[in-house]
Formats: C-alpha cells, sequence, structure tokens
C-alpha cells in the first residue's frame, strides 16, 4: 500500500501522481516549493487498468472525493522503470476524510 497527496490527473484517464506525505507542499502552489530531489523521489504515478492492462477511459478526478492535495491510500503492484520512477498498477483506493 502506498499513502500520499494527488499532484497531478490525467485527463480522460484513470492515472495521477501522488506525493509521499512526507514532501513539503505549499497548499496553494501544490509542490512547487518542495526540493525537488525528495518531490522526484516521492512521487508515484498510480494507474487503474483495464483486463488487457490499458489504463482505464475515465478521468479520476472529482470521483468519489477525489481532489488535488487530497490524501489517498492505493493498493496494488509497484514497478520502477529503468530510470527508477514508481508506478503503482492499483486495484484499491481510499480516500481519506479531509483534516
Amino acid at each position: 500500500m502506498t499513502t500520499g497527496r494527488i499532484d497531478e490527473f490525467v485527463d480522460g484517464f484513470a492515472v495521477m501522481t501522488i506525493v509521499d506525505l512526507a514532501v513539503q507542499n505549499c497548499k496553494q502552489d501544490g509542490f512547487e516549493c518542495a526540493d525537488p530531489k525528495a518531490r522526484a523521489d516521492g512521487t508515484v504515478t498510480v494507474e487503474f487498468r483495464d483486463e488487457s492492462g490499458a489504463p482505464l477511459r475515465f478521468g479520476l478526478k472529482g470521483r468519489s472525493g477525489i481532489g488535488w492535495l487530497g490524501i489517498v491510500t492505493v493498493k496494488g503492484k509497484i514497478s520502477r522503470d529503468s530510470r527508477g520512477n514508481a508506478t503503482v498498477v492499483a486495484d484499491k483506493i481510499y480516500v481519506h476524510p479531509e483534516s
């Protein structure tokens, strides 16, 4: 499982990036004030895919309370590419209530 704040959405697809809670965010500017290395190291792409492995064709923003800088926990299989970028192919998501 991975928990983080939502940083970006991919329009028209069930794909978003989340950033580790330990990375500083600036509220109105998101993660623009964060240390670039910490932001890169703490960012994970989250994808929900269909049976063929393609990202589902609907946006996540606004669904079930999912919004920018909201906190989510996702469960799924995590992998890293050759450049160290992490992707979670998620099968479950929990949207944390705002605190």
